[in-house]
């Protein structure tokens, strides 16, 4: 199961690159889904990999920023960074995280 996870998670985020496609992925609830996903999976690499990956689409804009914020993104980004393969891009969207938040204060 976690295979097919991995390539939803994968697609969502190929579709959310582009600010039309983030905006499509954000409102069919595209961000929730890869979030819980990644929640549900902690210690499986390859989901966490393209979990990471795909939040840096969906929530590229600070709409995408704020909405994951509020899901406890922050959390489940710094999670991921125990993952070789994908520490690098999580601290990447840890820290945009950590600018959206001081930015609205």
């Amino acid at each position: 199961m976690p295979d097919l996870i991995t390539l939803e998670c994968s697609q969502l985020g190929n579709i959310a690159f582009g600010s039309a496609g983030e905006a499509a992925v954000l409102a069919a609830g595209g961000l929730e889904a890869v979030v819980s996903a990644m929640k549900a999976h902690p210690n499986d690499a390859a989901l966490q990999e393209d979990g990471v990956d795909a939040l840096v689409n969906i929530a590229d804009g600070d709409a995408g920023k704020q909405q994951l914020l509020a899901l406890g993104g922050l959390g489940v980004v710094a999670a991921a960074k125990k993952h070789a393969n994908c520490a690098e891009t999580a601290t990447a969207l840890a820290t945009g995280l950590v600018e959206a938040a001081k930015a609205k204060g």
